[in-house]
């Protein structure tokens, strides 16, 4: 049992150390130096921060609380997979800028939008280790 938990210990770090490698890898846009880019990019950041619902974030932790490695996995790939798209009322407001500012706006908004879904689902995930983790004492 103990080897049990050592395991799954080490398999959550190093899902959670290679976090930082996934969510640093970018979408090139025509052109990332244009001050058009830039701004979208901050635009959609902010928009994705003002989408995080508090339930999406609940729903998000006991994703990753009842799933664990799974949720976190899916989060990982879901990206390359599913080919995430912007919500269509946030698409109709960036509708008539420019092609950088669109793509911008488009890069920083699922990448804030990523980021929250896999902090809150391995949150969820060590939530579980934790747990499991006192249970497994109290019972010795």
């Amino acid at each position: 049992m103990k080897k049990f938990v050592i395991i799954v210990l080490l398999i959550a770090l190093l899902g959670i150390s290679f976090q930082p490698l996934t969510l640093s890898i970018k979408s090139f846009a025509a052109n990332e130096e244009n001050p058009s880019y830039k701004r979208g990019k901050e635009d959609g950041q902010r928009a994705a921060n003002e989408d995080t619902e508090v339930l999406w974030s609940v729903v998000d932790f006991a994703y990753g609380f009842t799933l664990g490695p799974v949720a976190v996995v899916h989060s990982l790939i879901s990206r390359y997979v599913l080919g995430p798209e912007l919500p269509k009322e946030r698409r109709a407001q960036i509708a008539n800028r420019q092609r950088d500012y669109r793509e911008g706006y488009k890069d920083g908004y699922l990448h804030i939008k990523e980021r929250n879904s896999l902090i809150f689902r391995s949150t969820g995930w060590l939530g579980w280790i934790g747990t499991w983790a006192v249970l497994d004492q109290m019972r010795q």
